[in-house]
């Protein structure tokens, strides 16, 4: 029998406030959570792509990250990736993707400014 590996490691910021739920006796904290890369384009220019994800935090864990996780804060989350499917009270079916965090470090404050910052590292690309 083969067996398969479900593990997604990501680097990101939070794109919005999180929101603290309940069902039935475990909290889970919705996250979404965008990731961006920057790719080659044509004529050597570089442009950025950002993925949206959503990721779900259970348990005391939710609780905790809840105080302290905002907007703009980056985030390294260890988990895995669940497909739930739905039907509606019309009959329409629909899927949703989430990862589910095992782990989640804070690993700073994303600054939005309006100026422009060379990096040098990616400048050497």
């Amino acid at each position: 029998m083969s067996i398969g590996i479900n593990k997604v490691i990501l680097l990101g910021f939070v794109g919005k406030d999180p929101e603290l739920n309940e069902t039935g006796k475990s909290p889970y904290l919705r996250v979404r959570l965008g990731t961006t890369e920057r790719l080659p384009g044509a004529g050597g220019a570089f442009f950025t792509r950002t993925e949206w994800l959503n990721v779900v935090v259970y348990g005391r864990r939710a609780t905790s990250l809840a105080k302290i996780l905002k907007k703009n804060d980056q985030v390294l989350i260890d988990g895995r990736i669940q497909t739930t499917s739905s039907t509606n009270e019309f009959g329409h079916k629909s899927q949703a993707t989430e990862v589910i965090a095992a782990s989640v470090l804070l690993t700073g404050k994303v600054e939005v400014e309006s100026t422009s910052v060379t990096d040098p590292v990616n400048d050497l690309l």
